[in-house]
């Protein structure tokens, strides 16, 4: 149920979107309604043999309309290997434009140690040319500390852009964090560990959390 918006420089793509293999966190493909786990249970949760854990639901699909209108909806109900946890949920999202309206509803989830959250962005944070890293616009102030995680008022409505200057837009009732900081990972053949400076921000829906919603 990943959602990932390519919106960088002309010609558009990954690197300039702001994707970075250095220091990703490979619990937060963004879009995506999981629990955040730590990379030695994502370890764990890969098979040794060669094997796909396919979902019971059958519901997923989209359609478009001229390439400008469209909508998308799946029936999520997923296996957490290897201790057999499930986390469930319906996702849709509609788009119109240059607008996308994604909508998370029944989440439920019986893994307990770690939240269940669901990504909204996860982008690489560059220096500018005073090898400065660029401030994040939220609710219409720049947020400039590094290191930072911010925990934003549930009570109110919020907006940031992100490094590609996506807009996100959340009505009040959502329990939003952002973050700025160096987050350390291991490269894609797990062979190193690896660092990287990243712009992420989430909802959070709580340890095990029964019909949440976004």
């Amino acid at each position: 149920g990943s959602l990932e918006i390519l919106a960088g420089v002309r010609p558009v793509s990954a690197a300039a979107s702001g994707c970075e293999a250095a220091g990703w966190d490979w619990g937060r493909f963004e879009g995506t309604t999981v629990p955040h786990l730590p990379l030695k249970n994502l370890d764990k949760g890969w098979p040794r043999i060669s094997m796909t854990i396919r979902s019971a639901e059958t519901f997923v699909g989209g359609l478009s309309s001229q390439g400008r209108q469209g909508v998308f909806a799946m029936v999520q109900n997923q296996a957490i290997m290897p201790e057999g946890q499930t986390v469930k949920g319906k996702k849709s999202w509609f788009f119109s434009d240059d607008r996308i309206l994604c909508l998370g509803s029944g989440i439920s989830c019986d893994e307990a140690r770690y939240p269940t959250q669901t990504t909204l962005c996860q982008k690489c944070l560059r220096n500018d040319p005073q090898r400065e890293l660029g401030p994040t616009l939220v609710d219409g102030a720049n947020l400039s500390t590094f290191p930072e995680e911010r925990a934003l008022d549930q009570a109110k409505a919020h907006w940031f852009l992100d490094v590609q200057q996506t807009g996100y837009c959340l009505p009040a009732g959502q329990n939003l964090t952002i973050a700025r900081k160096r987050q350390t990972s291991r490269d894609v053949n797990d062979w190193k560990d690896t660092q990287g400076d990243f712009l992420t921000a989430w909802i959070d829906h709580g340890k095990a959390p029964q019909d949440a919603s976004y």
